[in-house]
């Protein structure tokens, strides 16, 4: 997922590249895209998350998360409020990891969902196939409502 076009249909065709067949792409800003409850085991971001000013971003991914579901970022702020913030949208911080990202000092942090989070979900083999590359797939129409691209 990523708000630039251009990014989620270079992430496409290297997953394709690649073989994945498990994976889906979204065009979209994860603070405020409508996921299905439940729906991720993992949720990564590199760059993303780090600039977010707020908790609403991680309360939309947390309810997002299914039980033991992990979110891994990488942030640029303190560990300490961070895990603030992941505290406050639901999320139990798991660990924080210094680490230098383009030259700037930065966190590796893993947040996962509560244990108590509801039990009634189970992974799914997805069995997806490569989504089309090229100009037609970054104007691909609405995203589906469980939170994929649509194909």
């Amino acid at each position: 997922m990523d708000e630039s076009a251009p990014l989620v249909e270079r992430a496409r065709r290297r997953a394709c590249e690649a073989g994945l067949a498990n994976v889906g792409f979204l065009r979209a800003d994860a603070r405020t895209h409508r996921f299905a409850p439940l729906r991720f085991d993992l949720v990564v971001s590199q760059r993303g998350l780090m600039r977010w000013t707020s908790d609403a971003g991680f309360a939309n991914l947390a309810r997002a998360l299914r039980p033991a579901g992990r979110i891994v970022f990488v942030s640029l702020d303190d560990p300490g409020r961070v895990g603030a913030e992941l505290t406050r949208a639901g999320l139990v911080q798991a660990g924080a990891t210094r680490a230098e990202v383009d030259g700037m000092p930065a966190w590796i942090v893993t947040a996962s969902a509560p244990v108590w989070a509801s039990r009634l979900s189970s992974p799914a083999a997805s069995g997806r196939r490569c989504q089309p590359t090229g100009a037609a797939a970054a104007t691909a129409p609405e995203p589906r409502s469980d939170g994929l691209a649509p194909g």
